[in-house]
């Protein structure tokens, strides 16, 4: 998936003032370091963990978003986070970073918050070489967003990857409930947690085997992404139960309120990769990883049940064999 980034913005949050330290100018893209930090974080962003929404037109975030003065617009939303955040019983130093950018044509206003770590550097001098303690420091560009708000400006959806604040000993859903003042829907992640919760349950009462259960559900959400772009539970129940139609209906029951929510194509492309390979741990500490096509092919793999019933795993016409180590 590309993206285009046409303009960021760095606000910074002082936990010790409580306040905004805010930016007058946008950040240079024209350094690479620079903006391949920003598109990283941006790729990172789009995660299993993001949930999804839909704003009003006239939402008051939607206007702010559209508004053509970038930086004044960056400023506005990141003075509301802070009005929602401040309450937070616990907080440290952040970096907010407001950016525009397209993904695949679709021009999108994006939010992403990542908490600042305390880092360590050497200083030198002529005669005197010291340990520098730097406490904003950015984390890793590998690293996932402490939070994310992503706003496709064409069809006001949204996508957020949450972190709740605790107040007065309460967890507040501080983002979804009080910024955007909107319902979210579940995460892939949530999705996928639900449908093999579900159907882990419903195996058990048809006494399917586990472990091959746990493949066909992953072969079959896949199946159901690259043909749909959502977990069908129709079609996936269909490929876990195909001859229990007992059991296809009380899946979809199950799962008909949780699943079938349209999945972005990013995060459809990340879930797609992950869940390639079968990654299996045997008894004595074995485990192994077999990509999905080798996985269903009896001329590679065979999985035999023996009489006692223990099982074996037979690895056939293997031409080459590496050990990793070297």
């Amino acid at each position: 998936m590309d993206f285009y980034i046409k303009e960021a913005i760095l606000h910074l949050y002082d936990v010790n003032q409580q306040a905004l330290n805010i930016s007058k100018q946008l950040l240079d893209l024209s350094q690479p370091v620079i903006h391949d930090y920003i598109l990283k974080k941006l790729e990172r962003a789009y995660s299993d963990k993001l949930k999804s929404g839909q704003l009003e037109a006239n939402h008051p975030v939607v206007t702010l978003a559209k508004n053509e003065n970038f930086i004044q617009s960056s400023v506005q939303f990141c003075q509301q986070w802070l009005e929602a955040y401040k309450i937070a019983e616990k907080q440290s130093a952040n970096d907010l970073i407001c950016v525009r950018y397209e993904q695949e044509g679709i021009p999108y206003f994006g939010f992403i918050r990542v908490k600042l770590n305390q880092g360590f550097a050497n200083q030198t001098g002529v005669e005197n070489n010291q340990i520098q303690v730097n406490p904003y420091q950015l984390p890793s560009d590998s690293q996932l967003p402490d939070e994310a708000f992503l706003l496709n400006l064409t069809s006001d959806e949204f996508l957020l990857l949450e972190k709740q604040i605790k107040f007065n000993g309460a967890n507040i859903k501080y983002f979804s409930e009080t910024i955007l003042k909107a319902p979210t829907n579940p995460s892939v992640n949530d999705q996928l947690r639900q449908i093999k919760q579900t159907a882990k349950k419903i195996g058990k009462t048809f006494d399917a085997e586990e472990f091959q259960m746990a493949s066909t559900i992953q072969k079959a959400v896949v199946a159901s992404l690259d043909e749909a772009e959502t977990f069908d539970p129709k079609k996936i129940s269909e490929s876990l139960f195909p001859e229990n139609l007992t059991a296809q209906l009380e899946f979809q029951e199950a799962t008909k309120d949780s699943v079938n929510l349209k999945v972005d194509e990013a995060i459809k492309a990340k879930t797609t990769q992950k869940l390639s390979t079968q990654k299996l741990s045997l008894s004595y500490g074995i485990e192994i990883t077999v990509p999905n096509d080798v996985y269903d092919d009896a001329e590679r793999v065979e999985f035999i049940q023996n009489a006692d019933g223990t099982y074996s795993i037979l690895i056939k016409n293997i031409t080459d064999i590496k050990n990793k180590f070297i």
